[in-house]
C-alpha cells in the first residue's frame, strides 16, 4: 500500500516556469516545483491551433503518469498578471501580456485590441455589412492600382 500512495502522490505537482525551449515538435519546459524540486526538459503540450510562448511569470500543473517523475507534462499554464479577466459567461479571449487580445463576446461580436493589426490575405479581402461600415481615423491612405 506504501508504494501505491508514493505513485499516487507524485503524480501531479505545481511549479514556477524558469525558461521554453520553443525550437523543438513539443515544448520543452525547465521547472522550478514545489519543495525545491527542479525540472528541465518537461513536455507540453498544446491544442492543435493554438500556441503560445508564456513568459517566465507564469505558473504551470505537472502530471507525472504512473508517479514516475522522471517524465513529466505540463498540463496548465497560467500567468495570473496577465490573465485577460472580466469576461461575460460564454465569451472566449486570446491575449498578451502586453495588452493585446481578441475576444468573442456575447451578442456575436468580436473585439481586437492592439497597436498595429496587420492582415495579409494572398488573393483578396471583403469586408461584407448589412447595415454600415464605419471608419475612424485622423488620416486614411488607399493604394490602388486599378
Amino acid at each position: 500500500m506504501s508504494k501505491l500512495n508514493d505513485q499516487i502522490m507524485n503524480s501531479m505537482a505545481r511549479g514556477v516556469l524558469i525558461s521554453t525551449d520553443d525550437a523543438t515538435g513539443v515544448q520543452g519546459m525547465a521547472l522550478d516545483l514545489l519543495a525545491g524540486e527542479r525540472k528541465d526538459n518537461v513536455e507540453r503540450f498544446q491544442n492543435y491551433g493554438f500556441t503560445s510562448v508564456p513568459t517566465g511569470e507564469a505558473e504551470a500543473i505537472v502530471i507525472f503518469p504512473g508517479g514516475d517523475r522522471s517524465s513529466g507534462v505540463v498540463v496548465a499554464l497560467d500567468e495570473r498578471a496577465s490573465r485577460l479577466a472580466g469576461l461575460q459567461g460564454g465569451e472566449v479571449a486570446v491575449y498578451t501580456n502586453e495588452g493585446d487580445s481578441i475576444i468573442l463576446k456575447r451578442n456575436n461580436e468580436i473585439e481586437i485590441t492592439t497597436r498595429r493589426l496587420v492582415v495579409n490575405a494572398l488573393e483578396s479581402i471583403e469586408l461584407n455589412a448589412e447595415q454600415l461600415i464605419k471608419l475612424t481615423a485622423p488620416n486614411v491612405e488607399i493604394n490602388s492600382d486599378g
